[in-house]
């Protein structure tokens, strides 16, 4: 399988360009919009003689830092938030610069209840009818710092119990932190 950890991003630039694991071909292009860094991370699978394409998955960092986190993970029909922890107005406005429009999203992974990660997740879920995905303990901890959010778009996973949105797979998984039940995610 493809797997794109998100803890790992920052470390993409210090990977090969191609590198082979289990048959598969995983390479990365660095594309930049008015001064975002994002990644397209590819993988094709070897049948035979053929190669095949498997997945595309393009990653863009909108903020990072203790002013604020939120990372864009996206394919082709499907565009979705890890965290949003800074203002909807700044959000819209880094999904913009990287040609992606607010109305397309399809979930927002929280990792944690932390503000610097969770600033503008209620506002951006009522204004765009988003679903939030966080594990049970980070949804006592979060809710209250919300706003209301519609049940529909209350959505709960379980650590190491993968979920789709769209064609995206993803794999929540627990690391360490300050914070109620903080994860990580896979993609694949």
């Amino acid at each position: 399988h493809l797997i794109l950890q998100l803890a790992l991003l920052p470390l993409l630039p210090l990977l090969p360009m191609c590198m082979l694991a289990y048959s598969w071909y995983i390479y990365y292009n660095i594309d930049c919009y008015n001064g975002l860094s994002c990644r397209s991370v590819n993988s094709k699978y070897i049948a035979g003689t053929q190669q095949e394409d498997a997945m595309s998955f393009k990653v863009c960092s909108l903020f990072s830092g203790s002013s604020g986190n939120s990372t864009y993970i996206g394919t082709d029909r499907t565009h979705i938030l890890v965290d949003a922890g800074v203002s909807m107005k700044n959000i819209v406005a880094g999904l913009s610069q990287i040609n992606v429009d607010s109305r397309d999203l399809k979930g927002i992974l929280v990792t944690h209840e932390h503000s610097d990660h969770i600033t503008s997740v209620g506002a951006i879920s009522r204004k765009f009818n988003v679903p939030i995905y966080a594990n049970e303990s980070t949804w006592q901890a979060m809710e209250s710092k919300l706003g209301r959010i519609d049940a529909v778009n209350r959505r709960v996973f379980y650590n190491d119990m993968d979920f789709y949105i769209q064609d995206i797979n993803v794999q929540p998984y627990q690391i360490p932190h300050d914070a109620a039940d903080p994860v990580g995610f896979s993609f694949f």
